[in-house]
């Protein structure tokens, strides 16, 4: 017996492959032979040798795979296999099994229909399509004309057009050169199945083409007079694609270094530069820098060395001393003597001694030492050197050890202090009193008073020194105009103003606490004034803050350059040069200038400012200060 299967279509089959195609609707019956498979049979059972008869048996399939027979119970077997059950029906008599495939071209043919219909959206457009095909079987040769074995497949062309007037960011593809911006016109996208596509533009409108690109533009500029370097600007726009400009940033400076060259002899402190090995010190000599057309100048940078004060700090062993040790002990112990010395590169200067004790092995002979403590002690530098009490200052500590020995043979304990080092970096010789010694001097012809100079001297116990210079300081003019009798005629006034008005000399003191100066300053006609200097001395006599009033002397110094126009000239010709004339300017305080004695170096003028320089002695190494006090602007 031959059996064979025939393409079988399920329902279950057919809903995975059509969930599109659920609007679409075909006769009831039909759509229940799209669930029909059929199969067919082969057998030589009841026929002559060579012969057989072909069978049909018609089923669904169920979800578990098992089959329902639609003739089941017809009690139709197939001759010689009864265990397969019926069903059966018989599509041919017996003929020749040569013939086989001309009777089974009798028998079935596959058959194709396809059905259409619109799309289930209104806006869509396209259509919905069905193909069925499947197996149709001769009327003639079946009881029931089923058709069987499906295959279904649904087709669907629908889909939404969308149409869109906007702009669209595709510069970059449409105008390369112009990637930024945007694309104004008429654009369309299809919708298929919930998905869309990209849009494309379809319609594009006169002068919107919004595209632009970003451009900079650069433009070299000429130093000013006197400058070299180079100077660049630039700006930053927009460009259309029209020609048109937008966003233009203006012209900023991006590069500039436009600059010249100042040349000045200066003294510095660069020795770490100039000389590494004598770092210390300064230098004298042509500096350089560069100065930009805003006023910003670079560091002085030096260019040619005309002197050289650099030096380091050399500590040289000047001695070695071998001392006893104390009673009641055996050994040595030696000390050395260091001198430091500042060290130029061809000369040297003392600066300070110390003692260092290298080696002690002093150990006790008789008596036992019983305790080392480490201890100090503070003498003054004049009971440290045997000098007149006054002529140092500061104090020397010894540092060592407080050593307790036992005596067994007394039973007595003594303490001593046996020194290990000893430090003198302290001592200064003292400066025992600044004086000043007064010069004075006749004023010029025609003029009464006097005028007061002096000299500063400082006297140590050493001798005399002038460490302040020893060109005389003005103290006080008080030179006026000789007085003229009641005979004088009034055409001899203008002299007399312009007499008392060529040397004019006040203290800060009295421009601050009298107003009557300018008030009379003022009153003064000097429209028939010689054509000629006229001079204003301020003598600065107290810079203490809160001893003058800068806002009236300044009032008073503008007024006279007013009055006197271009033939004026204000003269700070003095300061004070005692620190206690400084108080409270920069710290100052008479409990500071006695601690840390202080002592003033120098002082400068320049126009209405003091810079006032002093230095302080407590230490072995003088520390320089400075500040400078404004007198009037």
């Amino acid at each position: 017996m031959q059996k064979s299967i025939i393409a079988i279509s399920t329902l279950s089959a057919l809903l995975i492959a059509n969930t599109a195609s659920a609007s679409i609707t075909w006769p009831a019956e039909q759509t229940y032979e799209e669930s029909l498979g059929a199969e067919t049979w082969s057998t030589s059972g009841g026929c002559k040798s060579g012969q057989q008869i072909s069978m049909r048996r018609v089923f669904f399939m169920n979800k578990d795979g098992s089959k329902n027979y639609v003739n089941k119970g017809n009690g139709v077997f197939v001759k010689g296999s009864e265990s397969y059950g019926d069903g059966f029906e018989i599509l041919s008599k017996c003929y020749d099994s040569t013939n086989t495939g001309i009777e089974e071209a009798k028998i079935s043919q596959v058959v194709s229909e396809v059905i259409s219909q619109k799309c289930e959206k209104p806006l869509e457009t396209g259509s919905i399509n069905k193909r069925r095909a499947y197996t149709l079987w001769s009327p003639d040769r079946v009881n029931s004309n089923f058709k069987t074995g499906f295959n279904v497949m649904v087709t669907s062309t629908c889909q939404l057009r969308e149409t869109k007037v906007f702009d669209n960011p595709v510069c970059a593809t449409k105008n390369p050169d112009y990637p930024l911006g945007a694309i104004y016109g008429t654009w369309t996208r299809t919708i298929k199945d919930g998905v869309p596509s990209e849009w494309a533009l379809n319609q594009f409108y006169p002068n919107s083409n919004n595209c632009f690109k970003p451009v900079t533009e650069t433009n070299n500029l000429v130093c000013p007079t006197g400058y070299a370097g180079k100077k660049v600007e630039s700006r930053t726009y927009d460009l259309w694609t029209t020609g048109s400009k937008k966003n233009d940033s203006g012209y900023v400076v991006t590069q500039d270094t436009c600059s010249k060259t100042e040349n000045k002899q200066l003294v510095q402190e660069n020795c770490t530069v100039v000389n590494p090995a004598y770092p210390l010190g300064t230098t004298n000599g042509l500096y350089s820098r560069t100065v930009t057309p805003a006023g910003i100048a670079s560091d002085w940078k030096l260019t040619v060395l005309i002197s050289n004060a650099c030096y380091y700090m050399k500590d040289t062993v000047t001695s070695t001393n071998e001392v006893s040790c104390p009673t009641g002990q055996s050994g040595k112990i030696i000390r050395e003597t260091h001198l430091k010395l500042k060290q130029y590169i061809s000369w040297s200067q003392n600066d300070s001694s110390y003692i260092v004790e290298t080696e002690n092995s002093c150990k006790a002979s008789g008596p036992v030492t019983v305790e080392v403590k480490p201890g100090s002690e503070t003498v003054s530098c004049d009971s440290y050197y045997g000098t007149q009490a006054g002529t140092y200052t500061g104090n020397v500590t010894k540092t060592g050890d407080n050593i307790t020995i036992f005596d067994p043979i007394s039973g007595a304990t003594n303490t001593t202090f046996q020194t290990k080092s000893e430090d003198t970096t302290s001592c200064i010789k003292e400066i025992t009193t600044t004086t000043k010694e007064i010069i004075e001097e006749e004023c010029p012809a025609g003029f009464l008073g006097k005028i007061t100079k002096y000299l500063v001297k400082a006297e140590s116990s050493t001798g005399t020194v002038y460490p302040y210079g020893t060109t005389p300081i003005l103290e006080n003019n008080s030179c006026i105009a000789v007085s003229v009798n009641e005979e004088l005629t009034i055409e001899n006034a203008p002299h007399l103003q312009d007499s008392v008005l060529s040397n004019l000399s006040f203290t800060t003191t009295s421009i601050s606490k009298n107003d009557s100066i300018i008030n009379e300053l003022n009153k003064i006609n000097t429209s028939e004034l010689e054509d000629k200097t006229y001079i204003m001395n301020i003598n600065a006599d107290n810079l203490s803050e809160g001893a003058f009033d800068k806002n009236k002397i300044t009032n008073l110094v503008k007024t006279f350059k007013t009055k006197l126009g271009q033939s004026a000239n204000v003269k700070l010709s003095s300061v004070p040069v005692t620190l206690d004339k400084y108080i409270n300017q920069d710290g100052l305080t008479q409990s500071r200038i006695r601690l840390e004695r202080l002592s003033l170096s120098g002082t400068s003028v320049k126009d209405g400012t003091v810079t006032v320089k002093y230095v302080s002695l407590a230490k072995a190494t003088p520390e320089h200060f400075s500040f400078t006090v404004k007198v009037f602007e």
